[in-house]
């Protein structure tokens, strides 16, 4: 893989100036950023897997003034802001993939540094 080549996959960035400019710094949404690619799981299990303390989970929220705060699971449900509220996220990680889509998954961010995780 050429990291200086842009990929749609990280919405137009080539690997290089992702690891740059996002990498462990600030969000980068992507909406469709694999074609056809399916949720690997629905919100209640997403919901679910965070509040389990063996499942690495953390909550992103975009505060009143612009910047983003994180906090660390895990989550009880009411933990979590309402669904219509806009401006946040859950992100859940270091669960196994033992699912075919779970394993596209993983696949498909393996250009990644993976330091830290256990997938």
């Amino acid at each position: 893989m050429d990291v200086h080549l842009p990929t749609p996959l990280l919405g137009g960035l080539s690997p290089r100036q992702f690891m740059k400019r996002h990498w462990q710094r600030k969000p980068l949404l992507v909406r469709g950023a694999v074609p056809g690619m399916r949720p690997v799981a629905d919100r209640g299990e997403l919901f679910e897997l965070a509040s389990r303390d063996e499942v690495e989970s953390r909550l992103v929220e975009q505060r009143d003034d612009g910047r983003w705060s994180m906090r660390r699971g895990p989550f009880t449900r009411r933990s979590l802001p309402p669904l219509a509220r806009p401006r946040w996220t859950l992100l859940v990680r270091a669960w196994t993939c033992t699912s075919t889509p779970r394993m596209n998954c993983c696949s498909a961010s393996a250009s990644c540094p993976r330091r830290g995780w256990t997938t």
